[in-house]
């Protein structure tokens, strides 16, 4: 697939149809978004707290605050070098910022329709938001907490990952079925990638230039090269995927499955499924802290009731296990 310099429209229906399955309230499948600010792992359950709601858990796994947002709190990003927390409020077009060392909101900040994602980057001060009902990126200076730009991006811009070695972040389209590639310094697409149908999840991997790409009616993984922003590989995955995290120190990345309530582990040195890990009823949102070894799955449905649950998985355990099985395999294939 090819890079191109345009966005094309895409087919209204697929995109429609994910929102659909996302839920009549916008539940079903919504993207948590997951953080590490001072040391600890700062988890906001955005999709399992009641509407303006925001619970802060720290690595005990015990919720220490909770705090009022807007309307409908959708996805969350944390500056670390500031103690700042930014929370997307899908129906109030909104930002809410917190002050994470007092856990309170110290200001909002008004964007387009529809904000669900958002990303910061803290060695120039930004932060990004998708408007997904606007096809627009909101640029946040974080340090005046004012909308500096607006960039239009594809159709229904949901996710969004920011790589600040190459200065460049990039939306995942979900009607559009691209990805927008953002110019940071300048505030202008230059170019979009043809990935998957329904891409949804987007994560940036720096040390390897590859950016990673949750197709999620196309069942498929999109690997982007970012030095060249071209797509180089297709993980099918043969089930409904979401919710996508990177761990840098080992080289895996983790899929929540909803079709069979598990995790996917996948080596993206060799961009292959390694593991399945079982979780909750329908993973969502996932995110990784590399220092505890630690990965973090929202549950919308928990066990199999109403109320939502987190998976933590041990994925030092995982990778060891990995290395047994593989080495494993390496003597059994050996001629004796």
């Amino acid at each position: 697939m090819q890079m191109r310099t345009h966005e094309t429209g895409g087919a209204e229906r697929r995109g429609r149809d994910i929102m659909t399955t996302r839920g009549g309230n916008r539940r079903g499948t919504r993207l948590v978004r997951w953080v590490v600010g001072r040391g600890a792992m700062v988890a906001l359950l955005l999709s399992l707290m009641p509407r303006g709601v925001v619970a802060v858990a720290a690595t005990a796994q015990g919720v220490v605050a909770t705090i009022a947002v807007g309307n409908d709190p959708y996805g969350v990003a944390v500056d670390p070098t500031a103690d700042r927390a930014y929370v997307t409020n899908e129906n109030d077009n909104s930002v809410s910022m917190i002050d994470t060392s007092r856990d309170t909101v110290i200001a909002t900040i008004t964007v387009r329709n529809g904000p669900v994602s958002v990303a910061v980057n803290p060695a120039i001060h930004r932060a990004y938001v998708t408007n997904e009902s606007d096809r627009s990126v909101s640029v946040i200076d974080t340090s005046s907490d004012i909308v500096v730009a607006t960039i239009p991006v594809g159709n229904s811009p949901f996710s969004i990952a920011v790589d600040p070695v190459t200065g460049r972040a990039y939306t995942a389209n979900v009607v559009s079925n691209t990805v927008s590639v953002i110019d940071t310094g300048r505030n202008i697409v230059v170019g979009a990638i043809d990935v998957g149908d329904g891409p949804a999840g987007v994560v940036v991997n720096q040390a390897a230039r590859r950016a990673y790409v949750t197709n999620y009616q196309s069942n498929t993984v999109s690997v982007i090269d970012t030095g060249s922003n071209t797509v180089v590989d297709e993980i099918a995955l043969d089930a409904l995927s979401n919710g996508i995290a990177i761990d840098p120190a080992t080289d895996r990345a983790y899929i929540s499955n909803q079709d069979d309530n598990s995790v996917w582990v996948i080596d993206t040195r060799s961009d292959t499924v390694v593991a399945t890990i079982g979780v909750g009823v329908t993973p969502g949102g996932i995110a990784v802290n590399p220092a505890a070894h630690r990965a973090y799955v929202a549950n919308e449905n928990g066990s199999g009731g109403d109320s939502g649950s987190v998976s933590v998985l041990d994925i030092s355990r995982n990778a060891d296990l990995d290395a047994r099985r593989h080495a494993s395999r390496r003597r059994a294939e050996t001629p004796r």
